[in-house]
């Protein structure tokens, strides 16, 4: 049985988080789930796997764009680690903002939340449907912060072991099969 990606249904994720927050913006505070799932993945040791097998955002663009997008290459700026990196920069700025403004208010923290979420969800459609679409997974600011997370932490090889950022991880190809049939040599 071929195991089926998360990608083909995480999509519905971020429209139940969508719906509940328009029907109650006090959900959005699941919007720290997302959020925190890249970064729990990071230190974990296995980098960006959040991004190319779990998110909901990406899963929801890359499903529904794919018909209206003008399928353009993002500009060469836009890829560059210092766009990508002040991206990251003006994003945390923006939420702290929001979140010293929410002060502990559960409610105020919520909306933020969902409006938060919302926006880059808006920002990402646009990018969506005028370069391909998911071309926000190229910039998003949760990626490259775990792009980050995985220098410092390192990555899991492929025995599922941390392998720390200055040791060379193995990779498949690399691995050496060990002979588990006895040998038909009788010992000296």
């Amino acid at each position: 049985m071929k195991n089926k990606s998360h990608m083909s249904w995480a999509w519905v994720i971020m429209i139940g988080f969508l719906t509940l927050g328009i029907i109650d913006f006090k959900f959005g505070i699941l919007g720290f789930a997302c959020m925190g799932a890249p970064i729990y993945h990071a230190l974990r040791g296995r980098g960006k796997v959040h991004c190319r097998s779990y998110c909901p955002r990406g899963s929801l663009l890359g499903r529904f764009l794919e018909k209206v997008s003008l399928q353009k290459t993002l500009p060469k700026f836009m890829t560059t680690k210092k766009f990508k990196y002040a991206l990251l920069g003006v994003m945390v700025t923006v939420f702290s903002i929001s979140m010293f403004h929410a002060g502990l208010n559960y409610n105020r923290i919520a909306f933020s939340m969902f409006r938060f979420m919302t926006m880059s969800l808006a920002i990402g459609i646009i990018m969506g449907v005028v370069y391909k679409p998911r071309s926000w997974c190229v910039v998003c600011p949760m990626g490259t912060g775990s792009g980050l997370i995985q220098k410092q932490v390192g990555q899991v090889d492929v025995f599922g072991k941390l392998v720390p950022q200055s040791s060379k991880v193995p990779q498949p190809s690399a691995v050496v099969q060990i002979n588990t049939k006895p040998s038909n040599k009788k010992a000296a």
